[in-house]
């Protein structure tokens, strides 16, 4: 869907581990069952407050779909994939705490 010719999407802020302590390891997005094909995910990620984002995806929703990718914040962008109506319910990403390496 585009609106003034922009992509519609919807963005998270920031998601921590605790109060961003510990770094997140990514490995498994659990979508919304109803977005599956509608959407495409995208994820930012970075370790340092003041420090660049690094961009993961964009990732095409499967159940569950594999990705890696770690960081101490990060943040969550659905856009949607075709010209249609869609929505995003629960996504659950699974994340394990753990260090840079």
């Amino acid at each position: 869907l585009n609106v003034d010719s922009a992509s519609v999407f919807a963005e998270t802020g920031p998601i921590m581990i605790g109060v961003g302590d510990q770094i997140a390891k990514v490995t498994d997005l659990i979508p919304d069952e109803n977005t599956q094909g509608d959407v495409n995910v995208t994820f930012k990620t970075r370790f340092y407050p003041n420090a660049a984002e690094t961009t993961h995806g964009p990732f095409t929703p499967s159940n569950p779909t594999s990705m890696r990718f770690s960081g101490r914040q990060l943040r969550m962008r659905v856009e949607g994939a075709k010209l249609a109506a869609w929505r995003v319910g629960n996504m659950r990403i699974d994340a394990k705490a753990g260090g840079r390496r």
